[in-house]
C-alpha cells in the first residue's frame, strides 16, 4: 500500500510540473499550429509595407508557449487579386496557457504586380517556402535597412526584378543584401543601381528611370578621351562626352545615366581614348 501510495505521488507531481511548462528554446510558429496549440487569425492593416498585418493569437494549450514567428514567411492572402506578405523580421513570442494575443508584425509585398491588400482582409499563415526565402527573411531580421531596400530584395526573389535594384547606398548593409541576393540567385554581383519611374496607379512601374555606378580608370599619358553608352551591336545610342582632353593619372567617373523611354537590353558605357582604345567599361541592362 506504502508504494502505491508512492507511485501516485510521484505520478501527480509529474503531471502538476507538466501543466504550463514552457519550453526554454523558442520553437518556430509552424511548430505550435501543426500541433495545434493555438488559434490564429492574420489581418492586413492596409498597404503592403512596414508593419502592416495584424496576429491575433489564442493559447489554446494547458503549456505556456515559446516560439516565435519565424522572418521568411509568407502569409497566404484571402483573394488571388492581392498580394502575399513576406515577413522580414523575426518575433519571439511566450504565452501562458489560455492567453490571448495581438500585434503587428514587419512584412512586405512579395508579388509586384498584384494589388496591396485593403485594411481587414484576411490571410492564411501560410509557410518558410524553401531555404532561399529562410536566409533572407534572416539576413533582414539581423540587419538595419530601409523599408525601400528591404521591398526591393523581396521583389529580386518574388519576381525575379535585377538585384541592380537594390540601390548601392554605400553602407555596408546593403553590400552584404545585394551579395547574399547574387549568391541565392546564383549571378554575379552586379556594380551598378538601377532606379524606375514611379507610377500613381501601380506599386511598381518596371520602367527604366537612370543607371548610377562610379568607374574607375586611368591613364598613363594625357589624351582626349570620349564617354559613350553602346547597345548590344556595338552602335553609339548615347554620348556623354567627346574628346574631353585629360592628363595622365588615375580617375573616378560618376556614373548618371538618363534612361527613361530605351528600350530593354544589355548596354555597355565606355571609357575611350581617341584611337578608340577602351580605358573602362560598365556592363548593365535594363
Amino acid at each position: 500500500m506504502r508504494h502505491y501510495f508512492i507511485s501516485l505521488f510521484l505520478i501527480l507531481l509529474t503531471s502538476s510540473l507538466s501543466v504550463g511548462k514552457t519550453s526554454r528554446v523558442p520553437v518556430p510558429l509552424q511548430e505550435v499550429l501543426d500541433k495545434k496549440l493555438i488559434l490564429l487569425k492574420i489581418k492586413s492593416l492596409g498597404g503592403h509595407s512596414g508593419e502592416c498585418v495584424q496576429f491575433i493569437i489564442k493559447n489554446t494549450s494547458a503549456d505556456t508557449l515559446n516560439f516565435y514567428l519565424e522572418a521568411g514567411r509568407r502569409l497566404i492572402p484571402d483573394s488571388v487579386i492581392y498580394q502575399s506578405i513576406f515577413i522580414a523580421k523575426e518575433r519571439k513570442i511566450q504565452m501562458k496557457p489560455g492567453a490571448n494575443l495581438s500585434f503587428s508584425a514587419f512584412g512586405f509585398c512579395s508579388n509586384a504586380p498584384k494589388s496591396s491588400p485593403k485594411k481587414g482582409r484576411t490571410f492564411l499563415p501560410g509557410s518558410v517556402p524553401d531555404s532561399n526565402w529562410a536566409k533572407l527573411g534572416i539576413f533582414l531580421s539581423a540587419h538595419e535597412l530601409k523599408n525601400g531596400q528591404i521591398q526591393d530584395a523581396v521583389w529580386v526573389l518574388s519576381n525575379n526584378h535585377q538585384i541592380a535594384s537594390v540601390l548601392d547606398d554605400g553602407s555596408a548593409n546593403v553590400t552584404a543584401l545585394r551579395k547574399l541576393l547574387a549568391e541565392i540567385k546564383k549571378m554575379n554581383l552586379p556594380n551598378y543601381s538601377i532606379s524606375f519611374i514611379k507610377s500613381d496607379s501601380l506599386l511598381f512601374s518596371g520602367l527604366g528611370k537612370e543607371i548610377t555606378s562610379t568607374l574607375d580608370y586611368s591613364l598613363k599619358n594625357a589624351c582626349a578621351i570620349s564617354i559613350l553608352v553602346k547597345n548590344e551591336l556595338g552602335v553609339v545610342v548615347k554620348s556623354l562626352s567627346s574628346n574631353m582632353p585629360q592628363k595622365q593619372g588615375k580617375f573616378q567617373y560618376p556614373v548618371k545615366i538618363d534612361i527613361r523611354n530605351w528600350k530593354k537590353g544589355k548596354y555597355k558605357l565606355v571609357i575611350q581614348d581617341e584611337m578608340a582604345m577602351e580605358k573602362a567599361k560598365l556592363d548593365f541592362e535594363i
